[in-house]
């Protein structure tokens, strides 16, 4: 049957019982060879290495004595063996997948993600362009710490980087960082390069680079030009009336027309801060004093119904521009960091073709767009192997990037109808510093894959005593809760809007009680009461800050 059954399996929940279990499902199958059809990847050679260690000695135990396996009824029944001769026969393909394992370990396909995708780059490094005898090196900070020595030791004094070195010696000095060394800010610079994020921009492309900064700089530009027409606009309409902006409500400093009159174009975004704009500027009371009285109440009122419409107007403007002003300032702000990505990349590169060395890290973005669902045939044809089915392990940590690589190849079979297997737990997510995505687990699985999605949890906890469950199940929901509330009180007054706003519900999605709550099961082997301990520490600002 296809379908991609997606395990949800928290802490001590059995994870590794039901990965061998779907494993040996598919293994023990008639063709003792079968096991060669499927591919397992996880995250580390030490979890790869015990994935290995415990389907042979599953196996093992089975091709010796089915009776001493807890597998042994679940498979008997899932391979429909029958009930007289199912131990009998069990034991049989066991034993003949177990020998097949041995005699063609090199088809025992269980392995990282990275040395798979490695394979598939050496299968087609003509096509990547690579030199076939190239090395992989896992190091990137050595690399990068290598290249640029390497480039700053032989550069010329005309140099176009010794002027863009210039300018990171004087921000460093603006910023009043305690180290100016410049070769430690452009190798920080470069690691920027291997994290998965979008530089479409950069590396060879100087000149759509600058054209990129005149369009940033031209839309300033034009808001800018706007609102000074707009100000400019609001002041004669109230000379109009013979007045000025410290004769309206508040005076020469509060008042609605001088906390706009007194911003230039810099400062013209702090008006919509102000509370008088956003909950007064429509109101009588926020332009006129309730003391006015006769003829100069006449005359404000009048100046009020000319200006209050044009405050509106700015108010407006500001808003609807605020987001794309901010941001094109926060990009002309740090230009400087892309225009130095642009050479510092080149740099990296010339120096891996001249040593020919290719960055591990650098595998996934090469594969991105060279991979699809239509070459996996070819993909397969070249590595020497057709898989059909593919069991990811640890899946919460699984990057964008590997991501997009995986995908094809997923699809690939389930349109083949075969089934496939990821097994992950979001809230132990721990590989952002290698650009760890949960949120692949979290939605984009099921978005991709919606026919095909068969979620399950395991929600059993055969580690831990029932106390620390209890204690648990009680706990997370209530921190969700308190720290959705903090999250979004931040943001409120932030004012900031999410690009995604679902993605910040996800939170409370995952520690949701029915994806936390783990049951104690009556046949537990952990025994005995259980301890919990809190500690409670102090907020130490300067230790958070050095972190």
């Amino acid at each position: 049957m296809s379908y991609l059954k997606v395990l949800k399996a928290s802490a001590g929940s059995g994870k590794t019982f039901n990965l061998t279990q779907e494993y040996l499902k598919l293994a023990l199958r008639r063709n003792p060879r079968y096991f060669s059809r499927i591919l397992g990847m996880t995250f580390t050679n030490k979890a790869a290495g015990e994935m290995k260690e415990n389907i042979l000695e599953k196996l093992n135990k089975l091709a010796i004595d089915p009776n001493s396996s807890s597998h042994c009824d679940e498979l008997i029944s899932s391979l429909g063996l029958g009930e007289g001769s199912g131990k009998t026969e069990l034991k049989k393909r066991a034993r003949a997948a177990r020998d097949a394992i041995l005699l063609n370990y090199h088809d025992f396909s269980l392995s990282t993600i990275d040395s798979f995708f490695q394979r598939i780059v050496r299968a087609f490094f003509r096509e990547l362009n690579l030199a076939s005898n190239f090395d992989v090196n896992l190091d990137t900070k050595e690399v990068i710490s290598n290249a640029i020595d390497d480039y700053l030791f032989s550069m010329e004094e005309n140099d176009p980087l010794i002027e863009q070195i210039n300018d990171i010696q004087d921000q460093l000095i603006r910023d009043e960082k305690s180290s100016l060394n410049y070769k430690k800010e452009l190798k920080k610079l470069a690691g920027e390069l291997f994290k998965e994020l979008d530089f479409s921009l950069s590396a060879g492309n100087e000149e759509e680079l600058r054209d990129f900064k005149k369009e940033l700089e031209g839309e300033v530009r034009a808001i800018e030009g706007q609102y000074l027409e707009l100000r400019e606009q609001l002041r004669k309409e109230i000379e109009k009336y013979d007045l000025m902006a410290g004769d309206f409500s508040g005076g020469s400093s509060r008042s609605i027309p001088a906390m706009i009159l007194s911003r230039d174009e810099d400062k013209m975004m702090e008006i919509l801060e102000k509370a008088t704009i956003q909950n007064k500027l429509e109101l009588e009371e926020g332009w006129v004093k309730k003391s006015e009285k006769g003829a100069r109440k006449e005359q404000l009122m009048a100046a009020f119904n000319t200006c209050m419409p044009l405050g509106l107007q700015i108010r407006e403007f500001l808003t609807e521009n605020r987001e794309n002003y901010i941001t094109n300032n926060l990009l002309l702000e740090n230009y400087l960091s892309y225009e130095v990505l642009s050479k510092v990349e080149n740099i990296i590169d010339q120096y891996l073709s001249k040593e020919n060395i290719f960055l591990l890290g650098k595998t996934y973005k090469l594969l991105r767009d060279f991979v699809t669902e239509a070459d996996s045939p070819l993909v397969y044809e070249r590595i020497g192997n057709h898989y059909k089915h593919i069991f990811i392990d640890e899946f919460q940590d699984t990057s964008r990037y590997q991501y997009d690589n995986i995908e094809p190849l997923l699809c690939e079979s389930l349109g083949s109808g075969n089934y496939n297997l990821i097994v992950g737990d979001i809230k132990q997510a721990i590989y952002r510093f290698r650009n760890g995505d949960w949120a692949l687990l979290g939605s984009q699985v099921q978005q991709d894959f919606g026919p095909w999605f068969r979620e399950e949890k395991l929600l059993h906890n055969w580690r831990s005593r029932k106390e620390i469950i209890d204690f648990n199940n009680e706990l997370f929901p209530l921190l969700t809760e308190s720290v959705q509330q903090h999250l979004s009180s931040e943001m409120e007054e932030a004012e900031f809007r999410p690009h995604d706003p679902e993605t910040f519900k996800l939170l409370e999605e995952i520690y949701r009680s029915d994806n936390v709550h783990q049951q104690y099961p009556e046949k537990a082997s952990v025994k005995g009461k259980g301890h919990i301990q809190i500690e409670f520490r102090a907020y130490d600002k300067e230790e958070v800050d050095n972190k």
